[in-house]
């Protein structure tokens, strides 16, 4: 923690010296161990990005309508969230799309009666009550693309007064100020592309947007009946793109098992953080010691304890660091779509997105309740000594905010492991997210409590063994959700 973190990397910034100082580390750490290069013969598995630097000075947008005209600040009202072109200069009616989701399996269509080639579309986050937690989370992403493939040309997410409740407008603006805009460098070698302007909305220009319409802001969140508003967009935004290529680390020691080590289990954490950004109290460098230099610790830890036990694993395991995670989980979306196996060789993720640095009371298997592997960590849990708990804010989706999403989308029985708390730890991990979560203090200056990070990673070493020495591969539960996902190349 105390390297990966350190003022010299910089912050580990995607695509920055820094970021290779830290790939390099840990690759050395993987080989000093005695694990194998992972990917074809190498350790690094390259990535190709593209990012897009917006001059803020540049950015317009405005609403016109029988009212007149209303222009709006960038931050302070709307920032723009997705790659899109280099630069912009659009304008054009907005159609309110409700949820903006098509969802044929489920025969429902907020496009069904709206026409909106050539116009703006303006959208709510979620989805409608009769979608589950997993189902709204997972085609929440689907939104700009739909918007796209029905002929929009640039997208309005609408800010709702229930985010409201959970998280500051500005902290939005923040977050995306801090991670970058980035998009696939290759569009063959990944994901599609998005070529279309997406804006979020904060609070006053979400109510305006319904100014002089048949409904208003508040009418709309409670039913969002698709249809027109009175109200025409304009966005102008300049900027440029620059192309990068960034590492997965990829590590791999091999099973014991003349059979199942043809099978995988990866465990990953993700290396990148958000390099240097805006000075706060005159410190620039956004460390992330907790996030994630202390998962990459552990991974580093755990590829320790499984290559020098003497009795190896029975599957094989991939360790990997990604890149890419603070951006969206880029680096472990290209690992599922080039994985250097078979991806249906791949039997399981773990992922570890910080690990405890404050005293735990049991381990939350997050996503572990989709399949069978929720098994495997009660049997591990039992050979740690430690409980296993269930998840203790059910309404949170959680399983969608970092690399182990990629995994569950791709179908594999995926899981990240949280803890749970209460009392002076709780508060000690709730302060953390209020004052240091991505700020330049997370440091190793910062108060931290090794020894529980030495246990919980105890406990995900024998979470781990579990899974890869059960005779039955993990599987999802039946009508499960994610049971019917698989790789859409």
């Amino acid at each position: 923690m105390t390297f990966l973190s350190d003022d010299a990397l910089e912050g580990r910034g995607i695509g920055t010296r820094g970021f290779a100082i830290a790939a390099n580390y840990v690759s050395a750490q993987f080989a000093a161990l005695g694990l194998e290069p992972g990917d074809k013969g190498q350790w690094f598995e390259q990535v190709h990005l593209r990012r897009r630097e917006l001059d803020n000075a540049s950015m317009r947008l405005s609403f016109s309508g029988a009212r007149g005209a209303q222009e709006y600040s960038v931050d302070s009202d709307f920032v723009l969230t997705w790659p899109g072109p280099a630069n912009s200069d659009l304008e054009g009616p907005v159609i309110f799309v409700g949820y903006g989701l098509t969802i044929p399996r489920r025969n429902y269509d907020d496009y069904a009666r709206a026409d909106v080639r050539g116009k703006i579309v303006a959208f709510l986050p979620g989805g409608p009550s009769e979608l589950t937690v997993d189902e709204r989370a997972y085609y929440e992403e689907s939104k700009l693309r739909n918007a796209e493939a029905h002929g929009a040309i640039a997208t309005l997410r609408i800010w709702t007064t229930g985010e409201a409740k959970s998280e500051t407008w500005m902290s939005v603006v923040r977050s995306y100020a801090e991670a970058g805009i980035f998009t696939w460098g290759i569009e063959s070698e990944s994901g599609p592309m998005q070529r279309i302007e997406h804006v979020w909305l904060g609070p006053a220009a979400s109510e305006k947007l319904f100014a002089g319409s048949t409904s208003t802001y508040l009418k709309a969140l409670e039913q969002p009946i698709p249809g027109p508003l009175r109200v025409r967009a304009r966005l102008t935004a300049k900027g440029h793109v620059t192309t990068l290529t960034t590492p997965n680390v990829v590590g791999l020691l091999r099973g014991s098992d003349s059979t199942l080590s043809d099978e995988y289990v990866v465990i990953t954490a993700h290396l990148d953080h958000l390099g240097i950004g805006k000075a706060v109290r005159g410190d620039s460098i956004y460390n992330g010691a907790v996030d994630n230099a202390s998962g990459v610790a552990a991974l580093v830890e755990l590829a320790r304890a499984f290559a020098t036990r003497h009795d190896r694993p029975r599957r094989s395991l991939l360790f990997v660091a990604f890149t890419g995670e603070e951006a969206g989980d880029m680096g472990s979306e290209y690992f599922v779509r080039h994985a250097p196996v078979p991806l249906g060789s791949i039997v399981a993720n773990v992922n570890i997105d910080g690990i405890s640095v404050w005293p735990f009371e049991g381990l939350v298997p997050r996503g572990a309740e989709h399949s069978t592997l929720l098994r495997d960590v009660q049997a591990g849990g039992a050979a740690a000594g430690t409980r296993i708990l269930a998840e203790p804010v059910p309404n949170r989706y959680w399983l969608a905010g970092s690399d182990q999403y990629s995994f569950m989308k791709a179908g594999v029985p995926a899981l990240m492991i949280g803890a749970g708390r209460s009392g002076a730890g709780l508060q000690a991990a709730l302060a953390w997210v209020r004052t240091r979560y991505h700020q330049p203090c997370d440091d190793m200056m910062q108060p931290l409590d090794m020894e529980a990070a030495a246990q919980f990673a105890r406990d995900l070493f024998h979470v781990i063994d579990a899974i890869a020495k059960s005779g039955e591969r993990p599987r999802w539960n039946r009508g499960d959700f994610f049971s019917s996902l698989t790789l859409r190349q």
